[in-house]
């Protein structure tokens, strides 16, 4: 009884994630082949076997089976960079913040062009794209601004957060734009490094 009650929980959550994984599918399949817009949350819970609730469940707006919630993401990369060492430049600490947030990129890359594509095409799913870009920014400008001290602090912790976090824009679209061949995660990291470079000072003349 013991062993039934322990593989249970495990059960479930998979269960829970292939249900998941399904609706999405199905939603992100619909999008593609009619556009966001055209297609209904009833038509996408038809095709993947739920009820329309369950479908809701598990993404609270339409929006959601395409974007997704960041509240996750948004603590991943607080921690990220909260765990970092405290005498650590700055840069290296959002560095190693901004690939571990790629590493979780990683995992739906096959998608994410397909993803990408109804996005652009949708100002709604546009415009939660940007609101999600904002909260990450400030969110690592945040966590920085506790590690930065003295004048223009604040200022400083935003641009290393606006920087740091356009570089990643960049790279996603470099390696979408590649069929998210390679790992995302080091091309983040090199793309940072060349930032790193590029601000080391210039050896006087």
């Amino acid at each position: 009884m013991g062993a039934v009650e322990a593989t249970a929980p495990g059960l479930r959550e998979r269960n829970r994630q292939e249900r998941h994984e399904r609706i999405r599918a199905a939603a992100l399949a619909l999008f593609l082949e009619r556009g966001f817009d055209a297609v209904t949350v009833e038509e996408i819970a038809e095709r993947a076997a739920v009820s329309p609730s369950t479908l809701f469940r598990y993404f609270p707006t339409k929006e959601d089976l395409l974007v997704g919630d960041e509240a996750d993401r948004l603590d991943a990369l607080r921690d990220a960079f909260a765990d970092r060492p405290e005498g650590e430049p700055v840069i290296a600490s959002v560095r190693a913040a901004l690939v571990a947030l790629a590493e979780g990129f990683q995992t739906v890359g096959p998608d994410l062009q397909k993803r990408y594509s109804v996005i652009r095409e949708t100002p709604s799913l546009t415009a939660r794209l940007l609101e999600q870009q904002a909260a990450r920014e400030d969110t690592l400008a945040a966590a920085i601004s506790e590690r930065v001290q003295g004048p223009g602090a604040d200022l400083r912790a935003r641009l290393l957060a606006a920087t740091g976090l356009a570089i990643l824009r960049v790279a996603m679209r470099e390696w979408i734009g590649s069929g998210a061949e390679g790992r995302l995660s080091v091309l983040v990291g090199d793309a940072l490094d060349v930032l790193a470079r590029e601000l080391e000072p210039v050896p006087a003349t």
